[in-house]
């Protein structure tokens, strides 16, 4: 795992870069902002060849569908593991299993845009924690709902 920059248009700001968490070279690019306090290594010196045409974002936050959602708890203190897919994405076949914190299966459902990058952004439906699209994986979120909600 390294770090990369991504744009970040969730302030408003699509000139404003951002430094988050990811996997070396996986060319994503969020829409909104990562963590604040990492320390990004220097960009390539030497640019991409120009193309015409700009790389769609992958995933795309606005074509997705909801697979599973479980969820536990009340208003605040309510988590949701949810497995969502998004079409044309290249890693995992477009497979997500996310964990939102306070966010409503309602919610989620009713989404018409549901980035899974971490977000700081109040408008933002963000995740708390991101899994790998597997059995295992989606066990550790189900687990992690339960702790939680226990908490």
């Amino acid at each position: 795992m390294g770090l990369h920059r991504h744009r970040s248009s969730c302030s408003g700001d699509d000139a404003k870069m951002s430094k988050c968490i990811g996997a070396p070279g996986h060319g994503s690019t969020s829409t909104c902002s990562g963590p604040s306090g990492i320390v990004a290594k220097d960009p390539p010196t030497e640019a991409p060849a120009p193309t015409s045409e700009p790389e769609p974002q992958n995933p795309d936050p606005r074509r997705f569908s909801i697979g599973t959602i479980y969820e536990r708890g009340k208003k605040r203190n309510r988590y949701a593991a949810v497995l969502v897919e998004y079409p044309g994405c290249t890693n995992y076949e477009g497979k997500k299993v996310l964990v939102f914190k306070g966010v409503s299966k309602k919610r989620i459902l009713e989404a018409d845009k549901l980035d899974p990058h971490f977000c700081d952004h109040k408008g933002c439906i963000s995740p708390v924690a991101r899994f790998e699209p597997t059995h295992r994986g989606w066990g550790w979120a189900v687990e992690m709902v339960d702790r939680l909600h226990k908490d």
